[in-house]
């Protein structure tokens, strides 16, 4: 047998193996704004088609972070770094988390997002914290969605994306 028949084979061997791996890897449950998943990259055009015409944008060229882009909507922040969905605060309810969990909404539907886990810490007698993990690994203490609520209704909604996990 010639090289090529020895290449031919051990590239198909590496691919059918990667391709087994990649499927076995869990993958992070989706939650979205607006149609735009956590953890994705998007273009400028993408984010405006998908939530609109923001009251205001920021870009900046940052060392550390690289390509930094803010927008404001309606008083609510979401930052894209090099592209990729990073941030999220939300304090009112122009937006829901997968189309049914905002700002306004009652604690117990936070329950219906997808996750890995939920838990919640109380700050003080009205004051509650809900932590959703929804990247489907044994550990993901990072980047957690976080829920405040206060007497039983979401006030606001935060997600800061870990590279570390």
């Amino acid at each position: 047998m010639n090289n090529k028949f020895y290449i031919i084979i051990a590239i198909t061997i590496s691919t059918i193996s990667n391709g087994l791996y990649s499927q076995n890897q869990p993958q992070p449950y989706a939650i979205s704004v607006g149609g735009l998943l956590l953890e994705h990259q998007y273009s400028h055009e993408q984010v405006i088609a998908a939530l609109g015409s923001p009251q205001s944008y920021h870009t900046e060229n940052d060392f550390t972070f690289g390509n930094i882009r803010e927008y404001i909507f309606n008083s609510n922040n979401v930052h894209f770094y090099n592209n990729l969905f990073k941030y999220l605060n939300l304090i009112n309810s122009a937006f829901k988390l997968n189309g049914i969990v905002g700002v306004g909404d009652p604690a117990s539907k936070i329950y219906d997002l997808p996750h890995n886990n939920i838990e919640n810490s109380n700050m003080n007698n009205s004051q509650i914290i809900y932590y959703l993990y929804f990247r489907n690994i044994e550990i993901d203490d990072l980047s957690p969605i976080k829920f405040y609520v206060e007497n039983g209704v979401i006030t606001r909604i935060v997600y800061i994306y870990c590279d570390d996990v």
